[in-house]
């Protein structure tokens, strides 16, 4: 999707027809972007410093009127490290630089981080699962339509199954991938219930306490932001409150 977005952006640049119905698209001043995995090992580059290397060159060089492409960014790396970057990244082009960005991640709980923010629209690529004939069990089939919300889960057992890997080590993984689950226990259940209530709220809720004591001429553009953000999650929990009653 990333790839073939900034091939789209292109040719509407260039003046050319696009392949669509109808579109609405703005000028950029440039096309970042960060996708793929490669390394560079004769002169002691690794997959991941590349990585972080393409994406400091962004974080650099980005305007509120780039378009940036980011796929999978974190993912180099261990689980923590890689998920507190591309939390990291993602916050600063999406609250400081303000450009447009297409971000693909596979970490589900920046998703539930993100999931209320104003200025983040979630969107997943769409799948269905399809029973076989005379069969139990079902194929899982790639939709290739953008569908609406954060992905419900992830098909990575699915996917393997389907590239060849043995079927008792498939079935070995998801033994394991359960059992995981059930250790974590609490701490996994939180982390599912992070979209009620995130680190952002927190931060929130800070800068509220901060204006509440300073008053708003102390307000730099960090905290100006928080408000706003808060401001624009009271006024959906409202309206979704209103809709239900």
């Amino acid at each position: 999707l990333d790839s073939y977005f900034a091939s789209l952006y292109l040719v509407f640049q260039l003046g050319c027809y696009v392949p669509c119905t109808s579109c609405t698209l703005s000028l950029v001043d440039t096309i970042f972007t960060r996708l793929g995995a490669t390394d560079r090992i004769m002169t002691g580059e690794s997959t991941f410093y590349i990585e972080c290397a393409e994406t400091a060159s962004v974080l650099q060089n980005a305007t509120q009127d780039s378009l940036v492409l980011l796929d999978e960014l974190g993912r180099g790396t261990s689980t923590f490290d890689g998920y507190a970057i591309a939390y990291a990244v993602f916050r600063h082009l999406v609250e400081k630089v303000h450009c447009r960005l297409l971000f693909a991640t596979h970490y589900h709980p920046l998703t539930k981080e993100f999931g209320s923010h104003p200025y983040v629209n979630l969107q997943h690529m769409a799948c269905a699962f399809v029973p076989r004939s005379n069969s139990s069990e079902s194929d899982l089939v790639f939709l290739y339509r953008l569908a609406s919300g954060a992905c419900p889960e992830s098909y990575g057992l699915q996917v393997a199954a389907m590239a060849g890997i043995p079927k008792k080590v498939v079935e070995a993984a998801s033994r394991a991938g359960q059992t995981m689950k059930q250790t974590i226990g609490e701490s996994f259940r939180s982390s599912e219930r992070r979209s009620e209530f995130s680190s952002m709220h927190t931060e929130w809720l800070k800068a509220l306490t901060a204006v509440s004591g300073a008053g708003l001429d102390s307000c730099d553009d960090d905290m100006c932001d928080a408000l706003f953000c808060l401001w624009h999650e009271v006024k959906s929990s409202y309206a979704k409150s209103i809709t239900s009653s």
